[in-house]
């Protein structure tokens, strides 16, 4: 599943020393970014300064994996804001499977990093906040 890919992407830009896997992950298609996209790429690596940094945490996500189990137990309301074109989106979907009350909702044509420009982003994300600000179902 989703944390087996990062498991493995963890050891790829490792053992490269590049953010050449990372990109070929998100975006598997290898359609050329646009303008935006490689914009937020380009902020978003600069963060972590060089590839090790970025491996860690990498490899620090696979140590946040949920069980089933737990994801049964919760209660408490969960948005899934997601791109049809995020290769994570199955772990999105196996989430929601498994939570009770859960919101989904997947932004069309939205890669990993870049659902979050999408309108429909924001309008989801403010139409939930509202509905549970006062602990509404």
């Amino acid at each position: 599943g989703g944390m087996r890919m990062l498991e493995e992407l963890g050891a790829s830009v490792e053992e490269t020393g590049s953010t050449a896997p990372l990109h070929q992950m998100l975006d598997p298609d290898g359609r050329t970014p646009t303008d935006l996209e490689d914009r937020f790429a380009r902020f978003t690596l600069t963060r972590f300064a060089n590839a090790s940094r970025m491996v860690y945490c990498i490899k620090g996500f696979t140590s946040l994996e949920v069980t089933e189990e737990q994801l049964r137990a919760n209660r408490v309301p969960v948005l899934l804001i997601v791109g049809e074109r995020d290769p994570l989106s199955a772990m999105a979907y196996a989430a929601a499977d498994v939570l009770e009350g859960e919101e989904l909702v997947l932004v069309p044509g939205g890669t990993h990093g870049m659902a979050i420009a999408h309108p429909l982003f924001m309008e989801s994300l403010t139409a939930f906040l509202a509905k549970h600000a006062s602990g509404g179902a």
